[in-house]
């Protein structure tokens, strides 16, 4: 085989293997692995970014090992192992600090901030935001950057139903996105139009421009998610036949990249859809297999949900006592996401005045400081007129 007929990747790997420029094979090495895992081939991706991450004590291509965290990380993210996705997001902000780049630093909170959301950790999500965001000043150069931060605010604030602020950040990605690729920001708008202002007709057209451009572009990582949500707005709709197809193809794709999370999501769709449609031979074929895996389903709303959904089941089937185990499950857990929520807000509220409150401190502060120095320069040109007069 001659080079003209080599693709691209195999020229890559030829290099890599003979390069005696440690550099240039760290900079191969991270171009191959995320070429490998894109393409599905983890195991051999992951050990050419090992290889690479194994030079750096010689290199000192911290932004290269950087990269080589995210994109491992990322491997893990696509398969929603989002405990194993943290463990490298850490390893990478480690590298992004060594590098003394601020934007590559900022880049490390935006992704540590987005697994915590994935982890059920709002709040921890919103503090890495707003560090990413300290540390970048929104300018125009950083306007790709500032689009996706501020996207990713509010969704964090829209899954806590602070709504004014989730639109407010939302209204700023949307001023800042300069390009055609609107994937990230229209999913974003979809979710809040369909939780928020219930507005299905608009959201639905959001998420189907969301899913065409992710299936476009091959975002392995959005297209489940995305025709999750769809599902949920047809059900809403009681197009139950259409939620039922996107809830299909969802599983689908779940199930071909190992994407755990969506493949319960999948499932409990299905079940739910059956169960309206009150074919509970089915239904309880997808609950069936959905409660095998809920020791591994710790988002508490979609936990809450399944337990509504079986105490119905139960009781349509006349089987009463697994109805009011249920319905047991069901109650406490309202209960507890009930509570936990108005003490999110409560301490959102608390927060939002004590920052309001030493804004307000550090203005007064400033104004004296200003005073102080017009006080100071009188003070010193009544000395100096003195000293003149004393002449």
């Amino acid at each position: 085989m001659n080079d003209t007929t080599k693709s691209d990747l195999e020229l890559k790997i030829e290099e890599f293997k003979t390069t005696s420029d440690l550099k240039r094979k760290g900079e191969l090495g991270l171009q191959i692995g995320y070429q490998l895992i894109l393409s599905g081939q983890f195991e051999e991706g992951k050990n050419y970014c090992d290889e690479t991450l194994a030079m750096v004590d010689e290199t000192k291509d911290y932004v290269v090992a950087y990269k080589c965290n995210i994109v491992l990380g990322f491997s893990y993210s696509i398969k929603q192992d989002y405990i194993q996705t943290k463990e490298y997001y850490e390893k990478a902000f480690e590298y992004a600090e060594k590098s003394e780049d601020t934007s590559i630093i900022a880049q490390a909170y935006n992704n540590l901030g987005a697994n915590e959301k994935n982890l059920a950790n709002v709040h921890g999500a919103i503090t890495n935001y707003i560090k990413a965001s300290n540390i970048l000043s929104a300018k125009e150069d950083n306007n790709d950057f500032f689009e996706t931060l501020y996207t990713n605010i509010g969704n964090a604030y829209t899954e806590l139903e602070i709504n004014d602020e989730a639109l407010e950040y939302y209204r700023k990605a949307y001023r800042l996105n300069t390009n055609k690729d609107k994937r990230y920001l229209s999913y974003s708008l979809g979710l809040f139009h369909k939780n928020i202002t219930k507005d299905f007709a608009l959201a639905l057209g959001y998420l189907k421009r969301s899913l065409k451009m992710a299936i476009a572009g091959n975002s392995i990582e959005h297209i489940a998610p995305t025709l999750q949500v769809l599902c949920d707005v047809y059900y809403h709709q009681e197009k139950y036949e259409k939620a039922l197809e996107s809830a299909n193809r969802s599983l689908q794709y779940a199930t071909e990249y190992e994407q755990s999370e969506s493949i319960n999501l999948s499932f409990f769709w299905i079940g739910k859809i059956h169960l309206t449609l009150n074919d509970y031979q089915k239904a309880e074929y997808y609950f069936d297999k959905l409660l095998k895996a809920i020791d591994s389903i710790k988002n508490e709303n979609i936990l809450v949900n399944i337990y509504s959904c079986l105490k119905d089941l139960y009781f349509n089937t006349e089987r009463y006592r697994e109805a009011y185990q249920y319905y047991e499950k069901y109650a406490v857990l309202e209960s507890k996401i009930v509570m936990d929520d108005r003490m999110r807000l409560t301490i959102y509220e608390t927060t939002k005045f004590e920052t309001e409150q030493k804004k307000k401190d550090l203005e007064i502060y400033k104004l004296r400081n200003v005073e102080l120095v017009k006080s100071q320069k009188i003070i010193e040109q009544k000395n100096e007129e003195l000293i003149k007069q004393m002449r």
